[in-house]
């Protein structure tokens, strides 16, 4: 899907069982690329940003079982070009080895990642390796959850915001870095599903709804547009908000189109409850920005904002654009 200078692109509903790379390149993004409701089994670096320029680039909603590499492959092209602009945002990784792991010598500037289910089966003792030389400070990793505890590398030195942790306890104890975000237990899918021991083995397209006591329900912090009409105190952690309808994957079932596809909680007609672009792009947008967003069938979502809520923190993002789509977030503790 890679395409240089790219604008107002939805990859949605698909159905990848096996990929030799990456399940998605959205590479090359110049502004509102969103990949949402996919479902990526069996990939080896499933989503690609190598790099996107400055954004929104959304990935949301999205299962990401069984992964040989690299989750989220926020690399630079050639060393020369960082990824800058990705909201990485209720997604569910369930892998082996480290659930949230980067190995690149080039920093991602302007990362957002929130609202994630993060499912590991370290061999080495680190649940996360984002093995890049620094934290860059415009990035946030807030609201995640994580099994299970163990070591957390964020950068390689050791020096300033570049530290391997030795538990989560001491991430959330440094102060930046997941302050609202959280442990989850072993047991976390109704179905069962836990971490393989090896990316070797092929799986079958998983089931990610959540067991009624796990850790992941209702710690989430709401997002205007992505998770409206969540359930219970607060949305739920990754891809699933439990007791709303689960997607479907792949071809449709006769008589289904956008303008009837069930999602989450929300109201009938917001087809795939996803992000409003936030730069007046070409599906529209009824924010502040000014745009207009149709009733359903073209990836905008249906249901508008007339004004942007107060954030928690303002940051210091390079993009116009992923700043705008921040500040819309929801007032949060």
């Amino acid at each position: 899907t890679e395409q240089d200078l790219v604008r107002d692109n939805d990859f949605y509903g698909n159905d990848v069982l096996w990929s030799y790379d990456n399940g998605i390149e959205l590479d090359s993004c110049e502004g509102n690329c969103r990949a949402f409701r996919n479902r990526w089994t069996n990939t080896y670096a499933t989503t690609s940003f190598q790099p996107i320029f400055g954004g929104p680039a959304y990935l949301f909603r999205n299962v990401i079982v069984n992964v040989a590499d690299e989750p989220f492959k926020l690399h630079a092209l050639g060393g020369v070009s960082s990824p800058s602009g990705a909201l990485i945002l209720h997604n569910t990784v369930v892998k082996a080895g480290s659930s949230l792991q980067l190995s690149t010598p080039d920093v991602a500037k302007n990362i957002v990642f929130e609202n994630n289910l993060f499912i590991a089966n370290p061999s080495d003792g680190y649940s996360v390796r984002w093995d890049t030389p620094a934290v860059d400070t415009s990035n946030l990793l807030d609201y995640d959850g994580y099994y299970p505890d163990g070591k957390f590398e964020f950068g390689y030195s050791n020096t300033g915001d570049n530290k391997t942790y030795a538990s989560f306890a001491d991430v959330v104890a440094a102060g930046r870095l997941e302050q609202h975000g959280r442990l989850v237990g072993a047991s976390n899918f109704a179905s069962g599903l836990a971490a393989p021991a090896a990316y070797t083995t092929l799986l079958p397209p998983p089931d990610v709804t959540l067991a009624a006591d796990s850790l992941a329900i209702d710690h989430g912090t709401p997002m205007p547009n992505v998770n409206d009409g969540f359930r219970g105190a607060a949305p739920d952690l990754g891809a699933y908000e439990l007791g709303c309808p689960v997607p479907s994957y792949g071809p449709r079932p006769q008589g289904v189109d956008e303008s009837n596809t069930s999602f989450d909680c929300a109201a009938a007609g917001n087809f795939d409850g996803g992000v409003a672009p936030s730069d007046g792009g070409a599906d529209g947008g009824s924010n502040a920005d000014g745009g207009t967003l149709p009733a359903n069938g073209d990836g905008g979502c249906g249901c508008a904002m007339t004004g942007a809520p107060t954030s928690r923190a303002t940051l210091a993002l390079a993009a116009l654009a992923l700043a705008a789509a921040l500040r819309r977030r929801a007032l949060r503790d």
